[in-house]
């Protein structure tokens, strides 16, 4: 979970080399803070499972978290790539990663012969093929929030709003499972929360700042057209 909470920081990069997109400091600020608050609430929450139960990371798992983190950055990058140039909608999108995700697990089904053991075992339990519909209905109404959020407000909003996500999803379930939250996890809370605050602030005052940019230039120009008028007549 930690290795997933460090997202924000590989979506940046891949930003960069894939759309050569530039972000202000304060995103940079921003990410390594969200991670650091992610860190201590998860490592406050599970200190005590910690001391239980032993754990070991292999090379073989740190292989396949970093492949998970450069290919999770290098989709939602490409996919806000595709929505910029060719200005395809949430829709469209959604039928395409979908197709080609239906077309390789037909292609893994036929590989592994069990294409037809799975269509009689729908055909054998259809309260399987009701929930089967249920979680594919919940898929794609989500598809369709995940497509939208990156085409309106991009992938780096995205990452944070999944890493969010994690944050709050545990915090839900200490608060209906009574489990129990020390004063760590509730100061890692604090500074996520925090740093998604400063940079809704950043945000609101850079737009302002446009804003009255824009609002100078626009004068400034309908003063040298008057003043050019002036010196024909």
């Amino acid at each position: 979970v930690l290795g997933k909470s460090s997202k924000m920081i590989p979506v940046m990069i891949m930003g960069k080399v894939i759309s050569k997109k530039k972000y202000p400091w304060y995103e940079y600020i921003v990410a390594v803070v969200i991670l650091f608050g992610v860190a201590v609430f998860i490592l406050a929450e599970n200190s005590d499972k910690a001391n239980n139960s032993e754990q070991q990371t292999t090379m073989a798992g740190l292989f396949l978290l970093i492949g998970y983190l450069t290919f999770d950055s290098f989709t939602s990058q490409w996919q806000g790539h595709l929505f910029d140039d060719y200005d395809m909608s949430s829709y469209q999108m959604m039928v395409g990663v979908n197709s080609f995700s239906a077309f390789l697990t037909l292609l893994s089904l036929l590989q592994t012969g069990e294409l037809l053991s799975s269509i009689d075992f729908v055909l054998a339990n259809p309260l399987c093929a009701q929930h089967i519909a249920g979680f594919a209905v919940c898929g794609a109404t989500g598809s369709m929030f995940i497509f939208y959020t990156i085409k309106n407000f991009g992938p780096l909003v995205f990452t944070m709003i999944m890493v969010t996500r994690q944050l709050v999803a545990i915090i839900l379930s200490c608060i209906f499972y009574g489990h129990h939250i020390d004063a760590g996890g509730i100061g890692g809370a604090v500074i996520v929360f925090a740093a998604i605050g400063y940079r809704i602030y950043r945000k609101e005052s850079d737009k302002r700042k446009k804003k009255q940019e824009q609002k100078q230039n626009e004068l400034s120009q309908i003063t040298q057209q008057s003043e050019l008028k002036v010196e024909k007549q």
